[in-house]
């Protein structure tokens, strides 16, 4: 009797660290896959199976800046960054920005342009035509395996902006989310 309780006792300890182990490799299989990458200057972020390199910073900051036109606005330096697949599989991710709440300078005076390695040209456009506090620049895209795409994002305040713009700031954070998904249930969309 005292051998069987003992048995059952082993059995059971034995059930519960199975499932255990099952439950925790499936969270670490869905927080590997789904993360939302931020990087700061020159850094490189890997989560889950993409790495993300920020040559400039992940932060763009207009302080105090002068209306230019949209040609002078293509000459500025652009945030530049590259995002790579590490892994085995198709990995898909969006890009946003997201704006800072003590922004005193409304992005409608703002113009920004977005281009990628892999043909994406959003052309010139005003950055309101996105939206206003976290919103997305880049649509869903996928990466296979071993591949990676370089971006360059130019934003400048647009020429027409008037006094108000003058001793205002913009600063907003360039977001890369990462996440799993089925490769039939959505179609890509920029």
């Amino acid at each position: 009797m005292k051998n069987k309780k003992r048995r059952n006792k082993y059995v059971a300890i034995t059930i519960a660290m199975i499932l255990i182990s099952i439950i925790a490799l499936i969270g670490a299989s869905y927080a590997l896959l789904t993360l939302t990458v931020e990087g700061n200057k020159k850094i490189t972020l890997t989560a889950g199976i993409l790495k993300v390199d920020f040559s400039e910073g992940d932060t763009i900051n207009l302080d105090n800046t002068a209306p230019i036109s949209d040609n002078q606005g293509l000459k500025t330096t652009p945030y530049t960054f590259t995002i790579t697949n590490t892994g085995n599989i198709n990995a898909y991710y969006h890009v946003s920005l997201e704006e800072d709440s003590n922004n005193t300078l409304d992005n409608s005076y703002l113009k920004m342009r977005i281009t990628g390695s892999n043909g994406y040209d959003s052309g010139v456009v005003r950055v309101s035509n996105y939206g206003k506090g976290t919103f997305e620049i880049i649509g869903e895209n996928t990466l296979e395996p071993s591949d990676d795409v370089t971006y360059r994002l130019w934003m400048w305040l647009d020429e027409n902006a008037g006094n108000e713009t003058q001793g205002k700031t913009y600063q907003s954070k360039i977001v890369v989310t990462s996440y799993d998904r089925e490769e039939n249930s959505q179609s890509s969309q920029y």
